[in-house]
């Protein structure tokens, strides 16, 4: 390609990375949730007592987070190690222009009566420490830049590209516990922290949404795929 970038040399390259270390390539317009995952993840998420069985249910539907990631192709990664000293849910990178651009996602409880006391309107237990979680991560990878970039192959993490400034999502509880003043402190945490929360019941209307769009995206085929390789 003629018109072929310095920044898309480098995507080429992180994709190509992300594969040698084992992490398939979602692509957004050929792996749209089905209809029966999304009901699928509703029956688990009425039944779930803990964050466990949707650990296990977004492991094996990873199409289920990357779609609720904004646009391109997406990675995601259960379980990464770092250092043997923390282990978030899972870690996801999309493509955009800038190259890769990465998200660390913490799984808390569904069952939550509150995300925020109703007396003092600071963080419940659960949310804290999910936050916390996300502070943790940031912080370890601060201090381990190079092995959180590097492939296992060399004794690294694999999240190529990663810095200390990505992206948290914590998702926990659901919408019918939510108030009114709630969209007001998940915003200021938002900009805060650089880290969205949301419930479980958004990643149902994220993919719901999707469903409807999937055909289109079809017919259009994955710009990233073509140009980058699948």
């Amino acid at each position: 390609m003629d018109d072929f970038t310095e920044a898309d040399e480098y995507i080429a390259w992180a994709t190509q990375e992300l594969a040698r270390n084992g992490n398939p390539k979602i692509c957004m317009t050929e792996s749209a949730p089905a209809r029966k995952t999304i009901s699928e993840y509703g029956d688990i998420l009425e039944s779930a007592m803990d964050e466990k069985p949707l650990q296990e249910f977004f492991t094996a539907h990873p199409e289920m987070l990357a779609h609720q990631l904004g646009p391109q192709c997406r990675w995601v990664i259960p379980k990464p190690q770092l250092g043997g000293k923390y282990e978030p849910d899972f870690m996801a990178a999309r493509v955009n222009s800038g190259g890769l651009r990465w998200f660390g996602i913490e799984l808390e409880t569904p069952r939550i009566e509150r995300l925020f006391t109703l007396k003092h309107g600071t963080e419940s237990e659960k949310l804290r420490e999910g936050l916390q979680q996300v502070k943790d991560w940031r912080h370890w990878i601060r201090h381990n830049m190079q092995t959180a970039q590097n492939g296992p192959h060399v004794g690294g993490v694999g999240l190529v590209g990663i810095t200390d400034q990505f992206e948290g999502l914590v998702l926990i509880g659901r919408r019918r516990n939510a108030t009114k003043d709630d969209q007001r402190r998940r915003q200021q945490i938002h900009w805060d922290q650089r880290t969205d929360i949301h419930s479980y019941d958004w990643i149902t209307e994220q993919a719901n949404g999707l469903v409807a769009l999937s055909g289109n995206r079809q017919a259009d085929g994955c710009y990233e795929c073509d140009v980058y390789g699948r």
